[in-house]
């Protein structure tokens, strides 16, 4: 199973952005040697919603970005089936992102209260069609007849809340058909997106970085459970 596309997201409650580029300024400081692609400032309308980015900046070959919101600011790393996100890749990217943020959030007295990370991952199943695959691999035998039998498309959701590292986990799993670009090609997509419920307080250094450092270790452990491969 390939990890094709990975983010972290850091919700802040308090953050109030108006000096884009004095922002700009300072993140391209901290990451412009990674991210060195133009940046782009929107124009956005007082009404707008918060998910609009207001800052985008992005890596010359488009695989990694940073995405400033009014509630929140994501990193992402994104790469093509063939070539995939390898372990150090990852663990580098994790590094980065906490080296860029961490410090920009303590100057400018910015509260995270919440964190959340998405992973994608795909595989191509032997011999057998992705979305039979799926419902083959989920549904008793009197489903495969019908409806579900000869299934093209076939997806499953699961969303769990449990405890992880003393915070209220909403754990998401969604397994289905995708079709990876620009082949073509038709895969089976596993989607974990890890989050937990906002905090009434901020959280310290140390609690995201345990977070950021354990979370994939957590979905690789919950992904055990559905034994896709």
């Amino acid at each position: 199973m390939k990890l094709i596309r990975y983010q972290i997201s850091f919700f802040t409650k308090n953050a109030v952005y108006s000096d884009f580029n004095g922002i700009l300024k300072e993140l391209l400081e901290r990451c412009g040697s990674v991210l060195n692609g133009p940046p782009i400032i929107l124009p956005i309308p007082e009404n707008a919603t918060v998910d609009i980015p207001r800052l985008i900046l992005r890596s010359s070959s488009n695989d990694q970005q940073l995405l400033l919101k009014s509630n929140r600011i994501d990193t992402a790393v994104a790469k093509p089936f063939e070539n995939s996100i390898s372990e150090p890749e990852r663990l580098s990217f994790d590094k980065n992102t906490l080296d860029w943020l961490l410090p920009f959030f303590k100057e400018r007295k910015i509260a995270v209260n919440r964190i959340g990370i998405v992973m994608q991952r795909a595989f191509i199943p032997n011999g057998t069609p992705p979305g039979e695959f799926i419902s083959r691999k989920y549904c008793r035998d009197e489903f495969l007849e019908q409806p579900f039998q000869h299934a093209k498309n076939f997806e499953i959701h699961c969303l769990k809340n449990y405890n992880f590292l003393g915070l209220d986990i909403n754990s998401w799993v969604r397994i289905q058909t995708i079709t990876i670009l620009p082949s073509k090609t038709v895969a089976v997509g596993v989607l974990n997106d890890m989050n937990h419920i906002p905090l009434s307080r901020n959280l310290t250094e140390a609690e995201i970085n345990e977070f950021i450092s354990k979370v994939d270790k957590e979905a690789l452990k919950i992904l055990g459970f559905y034994k896709l491969c």
